[in-house]
């Protein structure tokens, strides 16, 4: 089950060493002298925290590599924004949500 989590390894300059997280349990964080061992020290942590949450009763945070998200996602915007978004979209024939989307995936 601890393969299915999301990991972000980086180099701390500060500590000398390579600090994992795993973003589905906030705030668990393990080290290693390299990247491997990182991973594998936060698996081992990750593996702990799912043991401590069962043996708890508590729910273990769904994996992001298999969690569904809905297709819409309501979005504030101010009104200036919203009113250059539009003319844009308009500018390049795209309806708004496909000219927000092409801006997140950074196209």
């Amino acid at each position: 089950m601890v393969d299915k989590f999301a990991y972000r390894i980086q180099w701390s300059e500060e500590d000398e060493l390579y600090l994992c997280r795993c973003l589905e349990f906030p705030g668990l964080i393990a080290h290693g002298k390299s990247q491997e061992q990182a991973l594998k020290e936060c698996k081992s942590a990750v593996r702990g925290a799912i043991k401590m949450l069962n043996d708890s009763g508590e729910n273990i945070p769904e994996a992001l590599s298999t969690k569904t998200f809905p297709k819409s996602y309501p979005l504030r915007l101010p009104e200036d924004v919203r009113r250059e978004l539009e003319t844009e979209a308009a500018e390049n024939s795209l309806s708004l949500n496909q000219l927000i989307t092409k801006k997140l995936k950074g196209a």
